[in-house]
């Protein structure tokens, strides 16, 4: 994805987190699905970094079925370092299987409020 789609998709302010990931969302009526993976440099060296890139996109890979029609941008915060590669894919999942499930915003939640 580039920069522009991955600022469009954490504008929308769709997120779902835990202590280790931030998962941000956007539907899409198509077929497809994308994903970028963000690590700060406040996480560790380059290697603590790509190695974090690449566990999540191997949790992604066994997901992508389900997670059709979604653009997804998966940051990545500090504390996930010390995990094991299993908790790891548990807390990802967890925030994942909530995904598809759609989230009330303000504006939508005030919007049928004032529709009764």
């Amino acid at each position: 994805m580039k920069n522009h789609d991955i600022k469009r998709i954490v504008d929308l302010r769709e997120s779902l987190g835990n202590r280790n990931y931030v998962v941000y969302r956007k539907l899409t009526t198509g077929e497809g699905f994308r994903a970028a993976v963000s690590v700060s440099k406040k996480f560790g060296s380059a290697v603590e970094r790509n190695y974090a890139r690449r566990c999540v996109r191997e949790i992604l890979r066994g997901e992508i079925v389900s997670l059709k029609g979604t653009r997804i941008v998966v940051v990545v915060k500090p504390p996930s370092k010390d995990l094991a590669f299993q908790e790891k894919k548990d807390q990802l999942l967890r925030l994942l299987r909530n995904v598809k499930t759609p989230v009330l915003n303000k504006k939508t939640y005030t919007k049928h409020q004032e529709e009764k």
